[in-house]
């Protein structure tokens, strides 16, 4: 039972930190000895039913109760005193109705400048040009999530240099063009069920660390298109219709890699070259091993595998640190154990690095319980 709640505890953990449910930093509780009032703040009554407030140094406000397109333009006609916003939220709970406002126009907001903006469960479709274009050199978080938006300004992303995270799940994004920012280290674009991207598209974003792109109905990935992410943490391409991993398709350079989910798609079959842990710099139609690489853990669960092929795991298996358990998570698939896990089987270390979930599909048992005597009998005996 330990391992297993673990497993599905960490899992959970994944899931709710890619799918943006932990929190931002802008709704951290305010401390009690923070000094909050609405000086510094335009008159109630012209920004109504808009809110401002004053918080120590910092001025939010927050527009979630506008009924209208038209009214939340018109509380950006007011005179503001001052014009650096530190939060600006337009936000309703799920359980709640969506907030009535279908656009935002370039120049809505005046001459104001915003570090965080979160924009969440609207019925906003239409970004016309670049709203946020005032905010550029200061704007720290922009989560547009649980919309209906088809298009964004993704070309615009390099003139914003402060830019560390970007969340725009849950919303209808039938383009993702090639990205270009030195700052941006989050990216959350999953659950925009037609969203399409080039090879290429990550290609110039050197320091995202988080890339979350589950639900999007990927069914190919591209040779070296993670690559380039040198800095990489957590990549997520779960929920997707993916049934082959060609070469290349997860060969990295990053060194911090931490966990790679596959979990919920139709994977069946994964060529000998899928996986590398690739030395920066080399040529790009190869992958020379970097021998100072830690193999990420992959969730692999609830795909189509029939096996856990050698060729494709066996460099994985052996770039995990010393003492881990777990590692690899192949829970639900369709795994024949015969001869060909034996490398498995035989070697207690790679046992114990299947997750306790991961079971034969000819004889249910455990393969992390698999009795090594009789592989080494009946494979080794064959091989000799």
């Amino acid at each position: 039972m330990g391992r297993n709640f673990f497993l599905s505890l960490q899992i959970l953990v994944l899931r709710a930190f890619l799918s943006g449910a932990v929190a931002l930093d802008i709704y951290k509780e305010k401390s009690p000895m923070l000094e909050i009032s609405d000086q510094g703040c335009p008159d109630d009554n012209a920004i109504t039913p808009c809110v401002c407030m004053r918080v120590d140094l910092d001025l939010d406000l927050d527009c979630s109760e506008v009924k209208s397109d038209q009214e939340l333009q018109n509380v950006f006609m007011a005179d503001f005193p001052f014009t650096q916003i530190r939060n600006f939220t337009i936000l309703k709970p799920p359980s709640e109705g969506r907030v009535p406002i279908s656009i935002l126009n370039e120049g809505i907001f005046g001459s104001l400048r915003f570090q965080h903006i979160i924009i969440s469960h609207t019925n906003l479709t239409f970004i016309q040009g670049d709203p946020f274009v005032n905010s550029s050199n200061v704007l720290e978080t922009l989560a547009i999530t649980d919309n209906h938006i088809v298009v964004f300004p993704f070309s615009e992303i390099s003139k914003y240099t402060n830019l560390t995270d970007l969340r725009l799940f849950d919303n209808k994004l039938e383009r993702l063009s090639n990205l270009e920012s030195e700052s941006l280290q989050y990216l959350q674009v999953s659950n925009n069920p037609t969203l399409l991207y080039g090879d290429e598209v990550f290609y110039d974003v050197p320091n995202l660390r988080y890339l979350g792109m589950a639900g999007i109905n990927i069914t190919n990935v591209a040779k070296n298109t993670f690559r380039f992410l040198h800095q990489l943490e957590i990549l997520d391409l779960s929920r997707n219709n993916i049934q082959t991993l060609r070469n290349g398709s997860l060969w990295f350079e990053s060194k911090d890699l931490n966990i790679i989910a596959l979990d919920f798609n139709d994977i069946n079959d994964m060529e000998p070259d899928t996986i590398g842990y690739c030395q920066s710099g080399g040529d790009q139609e190869i992958c020379a091993t970097d021998n100072m690489a830690i193999a990420p853990r992959f969730l692999m669960t609830n795909n189509q595998l029939t096996d856990i092929a050698e060729e494709v795991w066996s460099e994985s298996f052996g770039l995990v640190p010393n003492g881990e358990v777990n590692y690899f998570a192949f829970d639900n698939n369709l795994i024949y154990c015969g001869c060909n896990i034996a490398w498995v089987a035989i070697d207690d270390t790679n046992k114990q690095l299947v997750s306790a979930g991961s079971t034969c599909e000819n004889n249910g048992m455990a393969i992390s319980e698999l009795p090594s005597g009789i592989f080494i009998d009946q494979c080794l005996d064959e091989e000799r």
